[in-house]
């Protein structure tokens, strides 16, 4: 079994991304809160922004 944010980092690359991969399994994410093996997923399409990126002066 395994967790959404473990899921999310591995398949999206980022954590910051489990609510994308939840969001796209809504009959799995309303019904485990780890996953089993097996099961298969529906992987978003995500990707990295400009606007994603930290200002210049927080950098």
């Amino acid at each position: 079994m395994r967790a959404w944010d473990e899921l999310s980092k591995e398949l999206l690359g980022s954590e910051k991304f489990t609510h994308l991969l939840m969001k796209e399994n809504p009959e799995l994410s309303s019904k485990y809160w780890l996953v089993p093996e097996g099961v298969k997923l529906k992987i978003p399409q995500v990707s990295e922004t400009k606007s994603e990126e930290l200002p210049p002066w927080k950098e």
